[in-house]
């Protein structure tokens, strides 16, 4: 009997039929092999700085847990039993791409816009709070991803990762964008009312780590793959597209090969290049240019229900 494959025929499939002028390639059997991302489109940067392990090993970041925590707090799933869930959520409409579809008040919460800055580390970190609230209920805040990068930077226009976000999410926070407007770089904005109000819109309870060696990619996909399909969503490095996103779904795209084979799998994520890239800022990366080489799973955010 067949195994169940996802519906990507809706989805912005990022490989190498696709233009870079942002058109979505046709589906085709080179989906099934490696797999090319998009140039950027122009005027939009991406800012992403490979980790230096050796000065941040694993788990050495504030607030974060390292992978020998993993399973205290999620479990890591057997390939077997994240294909059963993406089954089950798929049909039952619980993936975490349906909830930034409701996110807003019932409508789709609008993809951020890094604006052609280097700050995508913070905006893949960014995107997965405002899921994350949206998980947990509360009302619709849009955030400033500006807001961090500016602190962290001192308004220098300069790349990062997204654990470098993660880690001062826990600290200082993001401002909402009522207080620090989207984009912007106006220093008067850095002053202690808006990082009074940032302290309700952090990380809380640490974050999941989840980089591991080269050797560990299969590993570290298998834990991004659970963390997602339990509803974490993952803020994702990529060294080959220079790039920070957001994890949101792992989707299975065949049944030609073994459930461990990277080729069976795709993740869909969250661009911060607005909705009018790809399918309303998403896309599926295929393969394995899917396996991140670096990954935090946001699990808690602070309750605030008014910013």
């Amino acid at each position: 009997m067949p195994r169940y494959v996802s519906d990507l025929s809706g989805d912005f499939i990022i490989n190498k039929s696709d233009r870079p002028d942002g058109m979505r390639g046709p589906l085709s059997p080179s989906m099934w092999g490696d797999v090319e991302v998009q140039a950027a489109p122009d005027g939009m940067g991406r800012g992403y700085i490979e980790r230096d392990f050796e000065k941040h090993p694993v788990g050495s970041l504030f607030g974060s847990q390292g992978v020998d925590e993993f399973n205290k707090n999620v479990p890591l799933l057997s390939f077997e039993e994240i294909a059963e869930r993406v089954e089950q959520s798929e049909k039952e409409k619980t993936r975490i791409s349906d909830v930034r579809m409701i996110g807003d008040n019932g409508n789709p919460i609008q993809s951020l816009d890094q604006n052609g800055q280097g700050f995508c580390w913070s905006y893949s970190t960014c995107h997965g709070m405002m899921i994350r609230r949206a998980q947990m209920g509360l009302p619709y805040i849009r955030l400033s991803a500006h807001s961090l990068a500016c602190k962290v930077k001192g308004f220098r226009d300069e790349g990062g990762w997204c654990g470098l976000s993660a880690t001062n999410a826990m600290t200082i926070g993001y401002v909402p964008v009522k207080y620090w407007p989207e984009k912007s770089m106006n220093r008067s904005l850095d002053n202690q009312a808006n990082w009074e109000i940032a302290k309700g819109f952090r990380i809380t309870e640490g974050f999941m780590d989840l980089q591991q060696p080269v050797y560990g990619k299969t590993l570290t996909f298998q834990q991004v793959l659970s963390c997602a399909v339990s509803g974490i969503p993952v803020a994702v490095d990529y060294n080959h597209w220079s790039h920070s996103i957001l994890g949101m779904d792992p989707v299975l795209v065949t049944d030609r090969f073994a459930l461990n084979d990277p080729r069976t799998w795709g993740l869909r994520i969250w661009n911060s290049w607005r909705d009018q890239w790809g399918k309303l800022g998403t896309g599926v990366l295929l393969g394995q240019k899917a396996i991140p080489n670096g990954a935090v799973g946001i699990r808690d955010v602070t309750y605030t229900e008014t910013a």
